[in-house]
């Protein structure tokens, strides 16, 4: 295979398609990735719509009429996030990346953006020195937890369904320091059903949100 040089490469705004044609992007650009990327046209649409991402500033990459990857982008204020940045397999590893999230950025400051945010996997070491290389700095460390299905639980709790914007009040009540994105009160203001909310107590909550097929 000839790789494309990254003039050869083409952007255009995920405005100009369908969600099911932006979803099918996405989960392709996110093959084999540390974690399973797979959506349809309502899981895309129900994961971004609380990211604020913009569809216009958000983009599909091409060679020709052959996709390379995605650069999703939120924003908030003057604050933009990259919600999702992916290479179709055949096309990693290339350097395109570099030129993908370049261009995020050089719009970003056309717009008269503040800062970008983005948050990567600490295992991700070819991403990290890509984002550090075009100057983004480490400024906290996330951690994520995982239970497998059938594993027998302690002590049982009698949760309490609540609405989701009872759960998304709570946070933007109870935080003072600026949340991640995912997980900020901006965000889960627009959860609502397939998506669940539980409390436990009035001390801990908990959003379940369905993704396609699982």
């Amino acid at each position: 295979m000839t790789l494309p040089p990254a003039s050869a490469l083409t952007a255009r705004p995920v405005l100009d398609f369908p969600s099911a044609h932006v979803a099918a992007a996405m989960t392709r650009s996110f093959q084999g990735y540390f974690v399973p990327m797979l959506f349809d046209a309502a899981s895309f649409e129900r994961r971004f719509r609380g990211e604020h991402l913009d569809p216009a500033a958000s983009r599909l990459w091409f060679r020709g009429e052959e996709l390379v990857g995605v650069v999703f982008i939120a924003r908030r204020g003057w604050q933009s996030r990259v919600a999702a940045m992916g290479l179709v397999p055949e096309f990693r590893g290339q350097g395109l990346g570099r030129t993908m999230l370049g261009s995020a950025l050089e719009e970003a400051r056309q717009r008269g953006d503040h800062t970008m945010l983005l948050e990567v996997f600490t295992v991700n070491e070819p991403a990290i020195r890509l984002y550090e290389r075009l100057g983004f700095r480490r400024v906290r460390q996330l951690l994520g937890f995982r239970r497998e299905a059938g594993v027998a639980a302690g002590t049982a709790e009698v949760l309490t369904e609540i609405d989701p914007l009872e759960l998304a009040r709570a946070v933007l009540r109870e935080t003072e320091e600026p949340q991640p994105w995912l997980s900020s009160g901006e965000t889960l203001l627009s959860a609502t059903k397939p998506t669940q909310a539980f409390r436990l107590h009035h001390h801990a909550y908990a959003l379940v949100r369905p993704d396609a097929g699982r």
